[in-house]
């Protein structure tokens, strides 16, 4: 239960009241005493309402199974971490201020109940009371995630989402996987996908882009069942060298690319791939050489979703070090099935574009950006 205060407006009228000098010299410590007490009490109606609850599986007290909570857009809330069911089956989540939440339950590993998806509570300006009754006979949804050379990728992200009605919705906690790249959550039979996916600073992977993902075709779960995901990489290496064959470090590669299919399951979800070499990941070491994992393009372009093929094929942006004489190109349409290892890279030289922002009385004028774009085919791309 929590302490009852007056309406704000009332807290108001008394600050007004003090302000004009409308209250006696010996009320003004009493009625000063009341504002602030007041306002106290106002914060605690504002930020500490608990939301907290009883958790069964079945008819009995679910003891170790996982409450997560988070915020009104399904993203977990800062300084709230997920807290375990005591020997009650009870959780709570203290000092949250009034509005909307989900809450989501993972049952505890074997014990053969279902997971509860994201489920909307309101805190209406009062402590909320919000049980959950697991129903039995789960089932386990397991697998593992390997790179492109089938070991495993210890530290990518994965997420399972179960169809409901029309929706899609997200079914127990996202699993960051371990050494052994394996996951699992017990779930309800139905249909599912599954969406993976990490950045360079979670994964310990040569050549990583800067982040990459990867979402399974919909399948159906009616036993226990094993689903892995392998990010299937190839290798693009080579030099960046400039036109005598001499090799260039520091230069820059940018490529990113998205595509679904080809891969669909019966309820029409389409697998997709999307990779990211961008933000100054990619650069070729002191001797020239460079070393990327992309996509293979003919998954791209086996799926038929695309009506050109050059849809599917990586558009690299080479980016020469600040201050050389070297320009930024392009090494276009490019077609990759299997690892490459020679893609040597040949810089080209470029005039200087130079210039003098001035003001309207002729004087130059500090501190203005100034960015170029050059056009490539139809579109027009920074350079530099």
């Amino acid at each position: 239960m929590r302490a009852q205060c007056l309406p704000l407006y009332s807290y108001a009228f008394l600050c007004y009241l003090l302000a004009k000098g409308l209250v006696l010299k010996a009320q003004r410590k009493i009625v000063q005493s009341i504002i602030l007490l007041g306002l106290l009490l106002l914060s605690g109606q504002l930020f500490a309402a608990t939301l907290s609850g009883v958790i069964y599986g079945g008819s009995a007290l679910l003891e170790n199974a996982v409450v997560t909570l988070l915020d009104a857009g399904q993203q977990p809330v800062a300084g709230k971490a997920p807290v375990a069911t005591n020997a009650s089956g009870a959780y709570q989540f203290a000092s949250l201020a009034d509005g909307n939440y989900y809450l989501t339950v993972t049952p505890p590993a074997g014990s053969g109940y279902g997971s509860v998806s994201p489920t909307l509570v309101a805190l209406p300006g009062s402590d909320v009371e919000q049980d959950f009754v697991l129903v039995s006979g789960a089932v386990t949804l397991s697998g593992v995630i390997s790179d492109h050379t089938g070991a495993a990728l210890a530290g990518a992200r994965v997420k399972a989402y179960q169809q409901v009605d029309t929706s899609w919705v997200q079914v127990g906690q996202e699993i960051t996987v371990g050494a052994d790249g394996s996951y699992e959550w017990s779930v309800s039979a139905g249909n599912y996908y599954l969406y993976a996916t990490f950045n360079y600073s979670q994964v310990d992977l040569e050549g990583e882009p800067y982040s990459a993902e990867k979402r399974s075709a919909d399948f159906s779960v009616t036993t226990n069942s094993g689903h892995d995901i392998q990010f299937d990489f190839v290798v693009l290496s080579g030099l960046t060298v400039d036109s005598n064959g001499v090799p260039v470090p520091g230069v820059e590669l940018r490529t990113t690319k998205y595509w679904e299919g080809p891969e669909s399951g019966a309820q029409g979800m389409k697998a997709w791939r999307y990779i990211a070499h961008n933000y100054a990941k990619t650069i070729s070491a002191s001797d020239g050489s460079y070393l990327m994992v992309l996509y293979p393009t003919d998954t791209c372009i086996g799926s038929g979703y695309y009506s050109s093929d050059a849809d599917c094929l990586y558009d690299i942006t080479i980016v020469p070090p600040s201050g050389s004489n070297f320009v930024q190109s392009y090494q276009k349409d490019l077609a990759i099935t299997s690892d490459t290892n020679n893609n040597n890279i040949v810089l080209e030289s470029g005039q200087t574009l130079s210039g003098v922002v001035r003001d309207h009385t002729g004087a130059p004028l500090a501190g203005v950006h100034v960015k170029a774009y050059q056009q490539v085919d139809t579109s027009w791309v920074q350079v530099g």
